[in-house]
């Protein structure tokens, strides 16, 4: 049992440290002038273009991306504590895909460098986490709740800052989730194969939907 808290130890570390370089090279990019609004303003959850560069601007701006890399330690620990402990044990447990220190590393070091982190409780029983967008090939919603092998559940989604969703975020996320997964659903298995709905109750920094069959 005393290994097993030293693993998760040491794994919530390489989460904590990497989101602290990976803040601190934000923060140089941007003070250096590189818009990195705009260059990934396609990654936020809105429908609207105009509304997902908004976004962008506000959580790669000069001054979050200084208040996220001026975190200590602890104060990153607590940030990121609604998503976390769940990657965490998620990395050390899937021996399928992350069977290595180096993986799990890798994986967890990962999650920080992209804007979200999706847990999905499939209907099977499995779960699968991630950041979001994910890596090429690997991006869309419907396959990590309903493509594939995947047999719908419960789809969480957290800012991978840990952040709280505003009211209007939390909508506008929402709407584009549904739609995210409907479109290709519908495209993929026919209208109707798929349904998408928000049960509401959400704690602040998660976003939530179910989605079945039919």
């Amino acid at each position: 049992m005393a290994s097993n808290s030293r693993r998760a130890a040491k794994a919530a570390e390489v989460v904590i440290e990497s989101f602290t370089r990976h803040w601190r090279g934000l923060e140089a990019r941007i003070r250096g002038g590189e818009d990195v609004a705009s260059a990934r303003a396609h990654a936020f959850l809105a429908r609207e273009p105009e509304v997902r560069l908004r976004l962008a601007k506000r959580f790669y701006s000069r001054r979050h991306a200084a208040a996220m890399a001026a975190l200590s330690p602890d104060e990153v620990r607590e940030r990121l504590d609604v998503w976390m402990d769940v990657a965490v044990e998620y990395a050390l447990t899937n021996d399928m895909t992350l069977g290595t220190w180096k993986d799990q590393k890798a994986f967890l070091a990962g999650l920080v460098e992209r804007e979200y982190v999706t847990l999905v409780s499939l209907s099977s029983g499995e779960s699968l986490l991630d950041r979001y967008p994910g890596d090429a090939g690997y991006d869309d919603l419907y396959e990590r709740t309903a493509g594939g092998v995947s047999s719908g559940g419960m789809l969480y989604v957290h800012k991978s800052t840990g952040e709280a969703f505003g009211k209007v975020e939390r909508r506008n996320g929402t709407e584009a989730i549904r739609a995210d997964i409907l479109e290709v659903a519908d495209r993929e298995e026919g209208p109707g194969a798929w349904s998408v709905t928000a049960p509401g109750g959400d704690h602040a920094g998660i976003i939530s939907v179910e989605v079945s069959e039919g």
